[in-house]
């Protein structure tokens, strides 16, 4: 000890040793020259002095003591106790706390728990890699960087497009059966310079379980569609026996009537312009059957869209000609269009679409006496949206959930499955129909449909 004693005192710079009480147990120096010393290290409330007492390695820091910049040297001693600190203080300069910092900084990366390594982006040479990255891959300073990865150089550097950025770069690189995440930090040298520091983590692990995630995903996702078929084929088949069993009912009207006019027809003593009264009235309802039985199966042998690229103002041109010559059209009702001229080609069914606007057109006519039934069209980036507005009797809000039902109808001629099949057209475009609508007021159906381009 006395050896020890002897040493300490003839050391060329200022120290001390404390215990893990932070006490003084010795120094260099009387206890009243240390304490303001060590009570500014307390004032500071710097955690590292308890650090090598814990780790075992050297710490270093920075201290001000009486205007003045020290490195403070923390190092395990066995000094009277094994769990005491010998410290030993070094004044610095501006030019050398920088280098001794450095000398801190490399220390640290030493021991840090990923890859970490610095390049010389102008060579495309390491100059620096820490203990981890040679421990496991061996030595490359010197080394071509993009070695690591490949035989040549990389086509799109990483180093290079963070100094041009002059920021943080993320880049993934692929090597072997081996995945890798860069994050590559541009650092500017004293002469002006450019360094990349690369951190370098194998994720390896992380995309092989990002693929098995993907692949039960899409398992998961086709046992659902298969799932979701069956339940839609159920629903189809209830859908269907509700329907036959409501066609049944809408069939016994007319064929009663039909089956009136038959017997009526059979007396001996009727007029002429009776019978051709009652031969006029089974026509009209054989007509009316022969409507309901053709949107009956229309509904039930509902066709996938066979999609072309149309233009939708030429599809509603053309249901219009064919609403001015139908029956149902009134003289006295304008019928209006807001079409934009830039409207983009639709990829649509059009015989199914001409199909949607007839039935639209023919159930405005049905309920509306006077005024105008007005068409406008408009678009943004993703959907084309149609509105179709009447100013007729409007529908009564406890109808307003039932129009689109299967055989739910307010007209005297109706068949209850056009609104249906509208619905159903615009939903297999991935569409969507909506109403709005007050008693006497009108009624405004929107459509919604996607652009799909090919």
């Amino acid at each position: 000890m006395a050896e020890l004693n002897l040493c300490l005192e003839n050391l060329p710079f200022p120290w001390l040793i404390f215990n893990e009480n932070r006490e003084i147990v010795n120094s260099s120096f009387n206890y009243t020259e240390a304490e303001p010393c060590f009570k500014t290290l307390l004032k500071r409330k710097l955690p590292c002095l308890a650090c090598p007492l814990i780790t075992n390695k050297p710490v270093v820091h920075i201290i001000y003591w009486f205007k003045k910049q020290f490195l403070m040297h923390c190092l395990p001693s066995f000094w009277k106790s094994q769990k005491a600190v010998f410290a030993f203080l070094e004044e610095v300069t501006e030019t050398n706390k920088i280098k001794h910092l450095k000398g801190a900084l490399e220390l640290a990366f030493l021991h840090l728990p990923f890859y970490l390594r610095l390049v010389n982006p102008q060579k495309r040479e390491i100059v620096y890699e820490n203990s981890k990255l040679q421990a496991d891959f061996g030595n490359h300073i010197g080394k071509k960087c993009f070695s690591f990865w490949q035989q040549g150089p990389c086509i799109n550097c990483v180093g290079m497009e963070a100094i041009i950025q002059k920021s943080p770069i993320i880049k993934t690189e692929k090597s072997g059966n081996r995945s890798w995440k860069i994050k590559a930090i541009p650092i500017m040298k004293e002469d002006g310079h450019f360094e990349v520091m690369e951190i370098i983590q194998d994720i390896t692990f992380c995309e092989k379980l990002n693929q098995e995630v993907k692949e039960q995903n899409i398992l998961l996702l086709e046992k659902l569609e298969e799932q979701a078929k069956k339940l839609a084929e159920r629903k189809q088949v209830a859908a269907l026996g509700e329907m036959a069993a409501s066609l049944a009912h809408e069939l016994k009207n007319p064929l009663g009537a039909i089956t009136t006019a038959i017997k009526l027809l059979q007396k001996p003593d009727r007029k002429p312009e009776k019978q051709t009264f009652i031969l006029n009235t089974v026509s009209l309802e054989v007509k009316r059957l022969n409507q309901m039985l053709n949107h009956f199966l229309a509904y039930a042998r509902f066709k996938p869209p066979n999609r072309q690229e149309v233009s939708l103002p030429q599809i509603i041109d053309e249901v219009y000609q064919m609403i001015k010559n139908a029956p149902e059209f009134k003289p006295n009702i304008h019928f209006k269009f807001y079409i934009p001229s830039n409207l983009p080609k639709l990829r649509l069914d059009p015989e199914q679409w001409k199909q949607v606007f007839w039935n639209l057109y023919l159930n405005s006519l049905e309920f509306t006496q006077e005024g105008k039934i007005s068409t406008k069209i408009w678009t943004d980036k993703k959907h084309v949206f149609i509105e179709i507005m009447d100013t007729g009797s409007g529908i009564a809000p406890q109808d307003l959930p039932k129009i689109f039902k299967p055989f739910f109808s307010k007209r005297s001629q109706g068949s209850g499955l056009g609104l249906a099949v509208v619905k159903r057209i615009v939903e297999s475009h991935q569409g969507q129909i909506s109403v709005l609508s007050q008693s006497y007021q009108g009624t405004v159906f929107t459509i919604k449909i996607p652009i799909q381009r090919q």
